[in-house]
């Protein structure tokens, strides 16, 4: 039997051929739009890759610069180190030479204070400047200068000594700061107050009394009385002393009140002076031997807040030794201080670092009115 084949119509064919184009002309587009891309990526890659390429030249090259910068620092502070040792070096040697030089300009200084007949004391006064040396007993102390106290603020050369009259004057800037005055005991014998007051002196510093440095016992000076009358009839300015021996505190206070119980009555201008002085004699040990710096400091603030409160201006009277060896001059400072310094031929100045107000600038001084030497002072204001 034969099969029935139905005709075949172009219409279909037609449009399955339309369908093949169009989609050929899509896939064309496709291929086009993926070369172009692949072309632009491929320009796009190269582009960044010679990008990279120069930003590693150009790291690359900083990399080189911060290198060579590094190896210059590293030259420099090598550089540094060896200038740095060059000059620790060459102080050292300055220092060597200086101190070699500074010792034959000392040598040279030490001959020659001895070429002008200054004695060893003298000398070591000089060249120690920063020391206080104190000759005590055939030997030599050096005690260091407490910066913390109040100086001494008078300038050596303003002190002039006057040969003929026996006068010493403080005259800073051509202007006289000092004023002189005399301190007195029964040992000057007869005094004529009236030739005294004559001759310049303004005030006197008379002895109340003395404390037996082996017995204990408070005598009054046999003159007290004549000289405190005498002396202010003249019209000099009156102050008083006592030698003290006080073992305590309570002796301290005993002899306060021993002087104002002298004083009372009197017109009294000038301070109230306890004298603290070592006893040298080599027969008879002082009862006051054996007392500590701390004790005897105890001892002149007793005295000195005693007097302080009965209405009268305390002082502390001492020299070098007292001030150096038996007082503590740091719990001292509120208290005014009499310094005994007797002159030379080779130095007419105070040789003390702290302050004072009242120099005793000789033992053996000339005054109109006492027939022998007299202790010579001056105040300054």
């Amino acid at each position: 039997m034969e099969y029935y084949r139905e005709p075949i119509s172009k219409r279909p064919i037609q449009k399955k051929l339309r369908r093949v184009s169009a989609y050929a002309v899509v896939m064309t587009v496709v291929a086009v739009v993926s070369v172009t891309l692949l072309i632009l990526v491929s320009l796009a890659y190269r582009s960044a890759l010679k990008t990279v390429e120069e930003q590693g030249l150009e790291l690359s090259e900083v990399t080189g610069e911060n290198k060579s910068m590094s190896e210059d620092v590293r030259e420099l502070r090598e550089s540094n180190d060896i200038l740095t040792e060059s000059n620790e070096k060459l102080a050292e040697d300055v220092d060597f030479y200086s101190g070699i030089m500074d010792e034959n300009q000392l040598r040279v200084e030490i001959i020659r204070l001895f070429e002008e007949q200054n004695s060893t004391y003298n000398v070591l006064k000089k060249i120690y400047p920063d020391k206080l040396v104190l000759l005590d007993s055939g030997k030599f102390n050096f005690f260091e200068i407490n910066r913390d106290l109040n100086p001494c603020e008078y300038v050596r050369e303003y002190f002039t000594y006057d040969e003929d009259s026996g006068e010493m004057t403080y005259t800073p800037d051509g202007e006289v700061k000092s004023v002189k005055g005399i301190d007195i005991s029964k040992y000057n014998g007869e005094i004529n107050w009236e030739k005294v007051a004559s001759s310049g002196v303004k005030y006197a510093y008379i002895r109340a009394g003395v404390r037996g440095y082996v017995s204990g016992e408070i005598v009054k000076d046999d003159t007290f009385e004549k000289n405190m009358k005498e002396a202010g009839e003249a019209g000099l300015d009156l102050g008083v002393y006592i030698f003290s021996q006080a073992a305590d505190v309570k002796e301290a206070e005993e002899e306060a009140d021993f002087v104002l119980e002298c004083i009372e009555g009197k017109d009294i201008s000038c301070p109230v002076v306890i004298d603290i002085e070592k006893i040298d004699n080599p027969d008879t040990e002082p009862r006051t031997l054996q007392l500590t710096q701390e004790q005897r400091t105890d001892i002149a603030i007793a005295f000195c807040e005693r007097i302080r409160d009965a209405g009268y201006t305390p002082m502390i009277y001492g020299n070098l030794y007292t001030f150096l060896r038996l007082l503590d001059m740091q719990r001292l400072e509120e208290y005014d201080k009499w310094f005994a310094d007797y002159i030379s031929d080779e130095d007419r100045t105070p040789y003390f670092a702290y302050k004072f107000k009242v120099w005793q600038y000789a033992s053996d001084g000339k005054c109109p009115g006492i027939s022998d030497g007299c202790d010579v002072n001056i105040a300054f204001y």
